[in-house]
């Protein structure tokens, strides 16, 4: 019932990730967002931005909230969001248990609207964790328009363009 959209996305060739950034990251498909090297999930923010959206990536592993690729920090949802907006993400963690386990990857928000975006790579696979976390959603009210499945692919290198002067 979630809709799925394919989006491509262009590869990171900009070199290798600093040394520090450590390896839970480096693990990520590289991407570009705004010509820096990023993820997937920033980058369907970035895509859902130019739609006139605002959000953040719900990192879970990390238990953090995420507007930007390295060095930036972390966020706090009271800092980025509305009133009304932190409202529904603080109940839904409540509901959650007070974690973000689950959660999937983008929580955005446009026009009193909130959206909700799992990002898949192709190796990437639903976990029963998110099917819980949607049907919790959707008990708790949210339609099933909110919810959107990206499925992602980087799109391949052009080696030939590369060596075009």
């Amino acid at each position: 019932m979630i809709a799925t959209e394919r989006w491509t996305f262009e590869p990171w060739t900009g070199g290798p990730d600093p040394d520090d950034l450590g390896g839970s990251w480096t693990i990520k498909p590289k991407v570009v967002v705004d010509g820096c090297r990023s993820c997937l999930e920033l980058a369907v923010l970035a895509r859902l931005r130019l739609e006139g959206w605002d959000g953040f990536w719900v990192n879970a592993y990390r238990n953090h909230l995420r507007q930007d690729w390295f060095p930036a920090p972390a966020v706090l949802i009271d800092d980025v969001a509305p009133a009304d907006v932190a409202a529904i993400f603080k109940r839904l963690r409540r509901e959650n248990g007070g974690g973000l386990g689950g959660f999937l990857d983008v929580f955005a928000w446009r026009d009193g609207q909130v959206r909700f975006v799992e990002v898949k790579s192709p190796r990437d696979k639903w976990q029963p964790t998110q099917q819980r976390f949607v049907d919790m959603a959707v008990r708790l009210g949210h339609t099933w328009d909110a919810f959107l499945l990206v499925n992602a692919t980087i799109s391949p290198i052009n080696r030939a363009a590369e060596n075009t002067p």
